[in-house]
């Protein structure tokens, strides 16, 4: 009787023994798993994803940002680079496209030594009243012949004085260069101002416009 007591005592205490080891077993798994699952989107997410796509687009921004004002910036000083030797070269055109226009237009005029115009010239009196037209003022004499820079025929330009020296390297006659071995001067008694040829390969250009 008491064997048996025993055998069913001890059969209840393994009972009881093995359900509360089972329920320990069984409960901290499911406990762990619990907590994992809510705190791997919490402290994930925000590591990997978030920061990354902010620092990317802020990145992208500055970056676009910074090239589209550095391109601006070159292309305004070729700009501003560009536009000065060209007006210089035009402003020095123009005043050449002048004093051909006004040479042309007081063509006809008979030669009158001494004379300046606007109705009779000599040679120098011709030069020196088309010039001061263009802001260019020079001499009524041979004196034209030291001003200005002087240029190579080769390198010669429309509006450029042609002066003619004598052996001695006086000057005795001067004109207004029109390309093409041409000039507009006031040649000499019985003639007329106007559109000439250069008779001399003995003559030097002078550059008094620019």
């Amino acid at each position: 009787m008491k064997s048996q007591l025993r055998r069913r005592t001890a059969g209840l205490v393994l009972a009881v023994g093995t359900g509360i080891l089972a329920g320990t077993l069984t409960g901290t798994p499911t406990q762990a798993s619990s907590v994992d699952s809510a705190t791997a989107p919490t402290t994930t997410a925000p590591a990997t994803t978030a920061p990354a796509t902010g620092v990317g687009a802020a990145d992208t921004v500055v970056t676009e940002n910074a090239v589209t004002a550095t391109t601006a910036t070159a292309t305004s000083t070729t700009a501003a680079t560009f536009t000065v030797a060209p007006t210089a070269v035009s402003s020095r055109a123009a005043k050449a496209a002048k004093v051909i226009a006004l040479a042309k237009q007081y063509s006809g005029r008979p030669y009158r030594w001494g004379a300046a115009g606007p109705k009779r010239f000599d040679c120098t009196g011709y030069t020196k009243f088309i010039y001061k037209k263009v802001g260019v003022k020079l001499p009524h004499s041979g004196a034209q012949g030291r001003k200005g820079k002087k240029v190579s025929r080769a390198k010669a330009l429309p509006g450029d004085l042609v002066i003619f020296r004598n052996s001695s390297g006086r000057v005795y006659h001067v004109g207004i260069y029109a390309g093409g071995n041409k000039m507009y001067d006031a040649p000499t008694y019985g003639k007329k101002t106007g559109l000439h040829r250069i008779w001399s390969k003995k003559v030097e250009f002078r550059r008094v416009l620019f």
